[in-house]
């Protein structure tokens, strides 16, 4: 499988990076599953947090609105047996760091570890020692959800639409770390790459959301290649880039666009090595994942 390096790939900020490291250079002395990456079926490499973690915790964000730190989980999951872990085994984790009493809110981490402490393989574990692990990981999720946006409900509930039609893609890379070129470095990717089946560039590309133009670029040094942004009519302060287009697109800044209206033709310019688009999700430009409010599959 070709690789594809999307836009926005920046070096980790500082507050990240001694979580990080743990996590990556800790495989000399652990199994696969608590080194950080691992390979799937097809014996390809992946994310630990994209094979295990990120489909429970945003199934619950998605029912709940509860988005549950992935510090929590992987913390504690290092005392519950993490040699066999499972989505299932996440899932199980997941419940006892929410409640739907009065409203679905998260707990605290106290109780948190309270409840679910009496269900940990490692029994042995003090609760301190439990704390002071998942603490390490405070930071983490940062790394997979970005900054997350205020307004979060608000942008689950806008109406939107898939920039390419569902049957002619695939997501190749997700927002978080990714391997762009299979050499082993990882780096940070604020976006989600979709990537079509054919391989082939020419797909016309389709606002997600009403709007207008809000900025554009066309071969810049932030390597998106040919960009566009698209500003939300509703929620002036949420907006979608779409990167690496075929040329510069034809719509001017501040014309109004239609969600399903053509903005562009996917591309592989910029920094890149095959066809695709880069999406991101940004509120007042602070980019987050945005599986946190749409599902392109």
């Amino acid at each position: 499988m070709k690789k594809i390096m999307g836009g926005g790939i920046v070096s980790l900020f500082s507050f990240l990076m001694v979580p990080l490291i743990f996590i990556m250079m800790i495989s000399s002395s652990l199994s696969q599953t608590t080194s950080g990456i691992m390979e799937n079926s097809d014996g390809e490499k992946q994310s630990f947090f994209n094979l295990y973690y990120r489909e429970p915790i945003l199934n619950v964000q998605n029912e709940t609105n509860v988005l549950v730190p992935f510090g929590w989980l992987y913390g504690a999951m290092w005392y519950n047996d993490p040699d066999n872990i499972s989505q299932d085994k996440v899932t199980d984790m997941i419940q006892y760091a929410y409640t739907c009493s009065d409203g679905c809110k998260l707990v605290t981490l106290d109780e948190y570890i309270a409840n679910i402490k009496p269900h940990l393989f490692r029994q042995d574990v003090t609760t301190e020692e439990l704390k002071r692990n998942i603490q390490l990981f405070d930071d983490a999720g940062k790394v997979y959800f970005g900054d997350l946006p205020k307004k979060i409900s608000d942008y689950k509930g806008l109406e939107m639409s898939l920039p390419l039609p569902k049957e002619a893609f695939y997501i190749h890379s997700r927002y978080g770390l990714y391997d762009p070129f299979n050499t082993g470095k990882w780096e940070m990717h604020r976006g989600t790459d979709l990537t079509p089946h054919d391989g082939l560039e020419g797909h016309v590309l389709y606002s997600m959301i009403d709007g207008i133009v809000s900025s554009k670029g066309s071969n810049d040094n932030t390597g998106w290649g040919n960009w566009i942004v698209v500003q939300s009519s509703v929620h002036p302060e949420f907006s979608i880039r779409f990167a690496h287009m075929q040329a510069p697109t034809t719509l001017t800044i501040g014309q109004e666009v239609k969600m399903s209206q053509a903005i562009g033709i996917l591309g592989n310019t910029g920094k890149s090595s095959g066809a695709h688009v880069h999406v991101e999700f940004m509120e007042n430009g602070e980019r987050f994942n945005a599986e946190l409010v749409y599902r392109f599959e």
